[in-house]
């Protein structure tokens, strides 16, 4: 096996049985699956029982108690032990072409730290948008970290393969800006591709894809976020940039200002949203 799935769940049993349907049907079929239950109450466990038996290398692992959601995330990629490594959340599925097709580019790219497909998003049935696609290719590892703040919108770059031999080390920050800022971490070490011609199907329903309340509440983070969420990300962005110029200082080629050029690429391209956020909390309050 040259790729594990890490597949976290919390009781959302038949939306997985989904999940496991979807991956019996991929193009390329040589991987490994880890589940890692973070204490479900429902009858996950059943579900991994029938399914384990269908796959070439199955793992189901339950936590002994329910752990933040992104400890378990970052469980699932410690454990994994191959050199290719990506995350599949229980409540979306792939097109069949998407693993095949991320594997294929990233083998062949070995300057590339991550690919990905496309993301879609979902409220239920109901299509509500397509993510952005996040192609960057830079040589330049301070221009990598800055187009990444400076044009993500959505994290779909997230659910690609990565090269997990190539990452030096896991920075995932339990913020509400975690996961771009763990891609901003990751992508000092290569390049990132998004490739268009096969897609993720993301539920917005419940999952921390969801709304700002229901992120909020399962990262369990301050009331302040609701108002200040990009304000505050940008400061959380400047901490963790610091903390990069430092920890890399003599294996990374960072400019004397990356810290500052992180905070001011992040909030240039979310100031305006921002602001408007604010007014429509304003406008409604006064309602």
């Amino acid at each position: 096996m040259i790729l594990t799935i890490g597949v976290p769940t919390y009781n959302r049993s038949k939306k997985l049985s989904v999940l496991f349907e979807c991956l019996k049907k991929q193009e390329f079929n040589d991987f490994e699956i880890i589940v890692s239950d973070n204490c479900s109450t429902d009858n996950t466990k059943e579900i991994c029982d029938i399914y384990k038996t269908q796959f070439k290398k199955f793992r189901y692992i339950k936590q002994t108690q329910t752990i933040h959601v992104l400890d378990n995330y970052k469980y699932l990629f410690d454990t994994c032990s191959t050199k290719y490594f990506m995350w599949l959340p229980d409540d979306d599925i792939i097109d069949n072409s998407y693993i095949k097709r991320c594997y294929d580019f990233i083998i062949k790219n070995k300057d590339y730290v991550l690919v990905s497909g496309l993301s879609k998003y979902y409220s239920g049935n109901k299509f509500i948008f397509k993510g952005k696609e996040i192609n960057i290719s830079d040589d330049n590892v301070n221009k990598r970290v800055y187009k990444l703040y400076g044009s993500a919108r959505d994290n779909g770059n997230f659910y690609g393969i990565y090269n997990k031999e190539i990452i030096l080390d896991y920075l995932y920050p339990k913020k509400y800006s975690g996961d771009l800022i763990f891609l901003a971490n990751t992508i000092l070490f290569g390049k990132f591709k998004c490739l268009n011609s096969t897609c993720i199907h993301r539920d917005l329903g419940g999952g921390t894809s969801g709304s700002l309340k229901g992120l909020i509440k399962n990262l369990n983070l301050s009331k302040w976020h609701f108002y200040f969420f990009h304000y505050i990300s940008a400061y959380d962005i400047f901490k963790n940039s610091t903390y990069i110029k430092k920890k890399y200082v003599n294996q990374i080629n960072i400019d004397i200002f990356f810290n500052i050029f992180c905070f001011i690429y992040y909030l240039k391209k979310n100031l305006f949203e921002s602001v408007i956020h604010l007014i429509k909390i304003l406008f409604t309050n006064r309602k």
